[in-house]
C-alpha cells in the first residue's frame, strides 16, 4: 500500500496531467511525483508544527529547532528515505523531541553534549561533499554554529546536533562504504 504523502501526490499529478495540453503530457510523472512528495513533506511539517507549537505555546522553539535542522541537513547531508511519509515522520520527531529531552536532561551536562557533538561532527561530516575544499568549508561552518550555540546558550540547536549524532555516524559510514565499491 502507498504511503500516504506519495498517494497525494499521484493524485495531484494526475490531475495535473489530465488537465494540461496534450503537447505538454510528455511530462515525467514520477519525478514531477517525487518533487510534489517533497513539497508536500514541508507543507505537512510546517502544519504539524505550527499546530503543536501553538498547542503548547513553544512556536518559536520548534520553528528555531527547525532552522538548526535545515541548516545542518543543507551543509552536512543525512539519510534520505525511500517513503516521503517516512522522512516525514522521522523529521517530525526529531523535532519535536527537542523541547522533551531539553526537559530530562540537566543543564550540567550542557558541555559533555557540546563536546561529543564537536568530536562527531569534525569527524563524520560533512557526508554529501566531494571535494577536500568544499568538506573543510563545511565542517567549519558547523563546528562554528555549533560552538555559537553553545556560547550564545541557543540549546535548542545544540540538541539538535546532538540528536542528530547517530544519523552523520550511519550515513557517514554507508557513504564510505559505497566510496570502496
Amino acid at each position: 500500500m502507498k504511503k500516504v504523502i506519495e498517494k497525494i501526490a499521484q493524485y495531484i499529478v494526475t490531475w495535473i496531467v489530465k488537465n494540461v495540453d496534450e503537447k505538454e503530457r510528455d511530462i515525467e510523472t514520477k519525478v514531477l511525483e517525487r518533487r510534489l512528495s517533497v513539497v508536500l513533506i514541508y507543507v505537512f511539517l510546517l502544519l504539524t508544527l505550527i499546530t503543536v507549537g501553538l498547542y503548547f505555546d513553544n512556536l518559536i522553539d520548534l520553528l528555531i529547532i527547525t532552522l538548526g535542522l535545515a541548516f545542518i541537513r543543507t551543509v552536512s547531508g543525512g539519510n534520505h528515505f525511500n517513503s516521503a511519509s517516512v522522512c516525514y515522520i522521522v523529521t517530525t520527531s526529531a523535532i519535536l523531541s527537542v523541547p522533551i529531552i531539553r526537559e530530562f536532561i540537566p543543564m550540567k551536562y550542557e558541555f559533555h553534549l557540546f563536546i561529543t557533538s564537536i568530536i562527531v561532527y569534525g569527524i563524520f561530516s560533512p557526508t554529501n561533499e566531494i571535494s577536500k575544499k568544499g568538506k573543510i568549508l563545511k565542517k567549519t561552518l558547523l563546528l562554528l554554529v555549533l560552538t555559537m550555540a553553545y556560547v550564545y546558550r541557543i540549546h535548542d540547536i545544540q540538541f539538535i546536533y546532538f540528536i542528530l549524532i547517530p544519523d552523520q555516524i550511519i550515513n557517514n559510514h554507508f557513504d564510505s562504504h559505497k566510496e570502496r565499491q
